[in-house]
């Protein structure tokens, strides 16, 4: 099967979608089911109006382990995936991505991705920190970034910190560890 999410956040034009807290720690935690097919996500959050936000000091932590099979030609078994337009903000709180992707002999299963159009941010002095494992396995195909950022990480003062790790896929290429492909990083604190 494919598309077993274990968590999806969603919006579309008809209403937007929000996830916020007033302090504390918002944590989302996903484990995506296994399935030969592809899109197997840990956390999923997209849409241009999507929001997961926390105010004060309050953190955000987003974990995501992609599903797949070791059978499977699936692709984007993603980790933790932020995209189309959603954004995740906090203020003084810290932001943490961590995502492993999917195991599949098929490309794309990334650790992380902040899609084109979306945004990580930390309004105040909160620091952010994205980390990526990509999936595949040997044998597979390529592609199987750990950290993607194809869309806008800003921070205002705080560390900014991306780690990825490039999965497997011998038989195919460019399995990087963090790619920035169109995407900005910048700390304008």
């Amino acid at each position: 099967g494919s598309s077993n999410y274990g968590i999806w956040i969603r919006s579309s034009t008809a209403g937007s979608t929000n996830v916020t807290a007033n302090g504390g720690t918002l944590t989302l935690n996903g484990w995506a089911g296994q399935g030969t097919g592809g899109s197997n996500t840990g956390v999923r959050a997209d849409g241009a109006f999507t929001l997961i936000s926390n105010t004060g000091t309050g953190a955000i932590n987003m974990t995501g382990i992609g599903g797949g099979s070791a059978v499977g030609t699936g692709t984007s078994n993603f980790g933790a995936i932020v995209t189309t337009g959603a954004i995740v903000s906090t203020v003084n709180g810290a932001i943490t991505i961590t995502g492993t992707g999917g195991v599949s002999l098929g490309s794309t299963n990334y650790g992380i991705s902040v899609g084109a159009s979306s945004i990580v941010r930390a309004t105040g002095t909160g620091t952010i920190t994205l980390s990526g494992t990509g999936g595949g396995i040997n044998g597979g195909a390529g592609s199987n970034i750990g950290a993607l950022v194809s869309g806008a990480v800003t921070g205002n003062g705080g560390t900014i910190s991306i780690t990825g790790i490039g999965g497997s896929g011998d038989i195919g290429t460019s399995n990087y560890g963090v790619y920035i492909s169109g995407g900005t990083v910048s700390n304008i604190g």
